[in-house]
Order: C-alpha cells, then structure tokens, then sequence
C-alpha cells in the first residue's frame, strides 16, 4: 500500500515511523530502519509542544527542495491495541512527502498570463489615451494655430472655432476678442 502511494503522481515518498522514530515502511525502501530524531526541526513543530496541544497534522515545507512533507499522527486506536501496546497514546507517524514542482508551474504560468494581461490592458489604455489627447486637444490646438496663422498673415477676420466651456474654449474665445480688437484698430 506504501509503496502504491508513493509512486502516486506528486508524491515523493511515504513513510511509516514508529513511536521511537524509526522508519518502519516506506516507498523509499533505502529509508527503512533509519531514526528521526526527536530533536530534528521536523519533530520539533509537534514536539516542542505539551502532547494536549499538538495539532492532529502538520504540514511542512522543506528547506532547500520543493517539498510539501505532511506528517500525520497514527493514534493508537482500541482496534490496533490487538497488535500495540495499550499505554501509548500514538503508534507512529504517517509522512507523505508531495512535490510544490507542479504548483510552482501553475504559479509561473498564472504570473506569465498576470504580465501579458497587464501588458495588453496598458497598451489598450494608454492607445484611449492617445486618442483622447489626439481629438480633445490637439485637434482644437491646431484649429487655434491656423487661426493665429491666418491672423499673422493679415486676416483679421481669422477666428478660432471652439465653443467649448474649458480652458480650450477660454483661449479660443480670447484669441477671437483679440483679433477682433486688432480688426476694428
């Protein structure tokens, strides 16, 4: 059963201790007989805590690998005391090792999908944007120039067309009083 799920797709190994640390089963068949120490980092999440206060699973991401070590409690139950002594609260430790390598991808992917989108909607924007100054400004800018052009050229009568309530409309409107003054001096 160990060694079925360990050859699960995303996990890295399974593994049985005992209560006094040891690897009894694993899918790692290297792995069997070997001791955890219970002052090891890992033991130490539950460890370093009164038995009341120990969680019922932990999980722990290794350091240095991509590994997402799940460490479960196998309580020691009426039904295993056919097999187990009775005066021990827990049997051992259920550990199953998962690889992050796949969410590592679809994080890399969701970012590289985040970038092209932010990309795209800065583009779209910024063109709006340009398109915006292109016809509320600098369209009623080149109409005022070619009036101030016409008037350079003599025509007094040259008037810059914009009826609008900005500040746009306020030089238009003083540009026409100006040549206006200019027409009747």
């Amino acid at each position: 059963l160990v060694s079925g799920i360990g050859r699960e797709p995303n996990i890295e190994g399974v593994m049985i201790v005992n209560w006094n640390g040891e690897v009894k089963i694993s899918s790692d068949e290297s792995m069997v007989g070997q001791k955890f120490a219970r002052s090891s980092p890992d033991c130490q999440v539950c460890h370093a805590q009164a038995a009341s206060e120990r969680k019922r699973s932990v999980t722990l991401v290794r350091p240095g690998r991509e590994i997402l070590r799940t460490v479960t409690p196998l309580l020691n139950r009426p039904v295993c005391q056919r097999c187990h002594e009775s005066d021990r609260r827990v049997n051992g430790m259920l550990i199953i090792d998962r690889t992050l390598a796949p969410v590592g991808h679809a994080v890399a992917k969701s970012r590289a999908g985040i970038l092209f989108g932010g990309v795209a909607v800065l583009v779209v924007l910024l063109g709006t944007l340009g398109l915006a100054i292109e016809q509320f400004v600098l369209r009623r800018l080149k109409r005022i120039r070619a009036a101030a052009h016409e008037l350079g050229r003599g025509n007094v009568w040259a008037g810059a067309i914009d009826n609008s309530s900005d500040e746009m409309g306020d030089v238009a409107r003083e540009f026409n009083l100006m040549a206006e003054r200019l027409a009747v001096a």
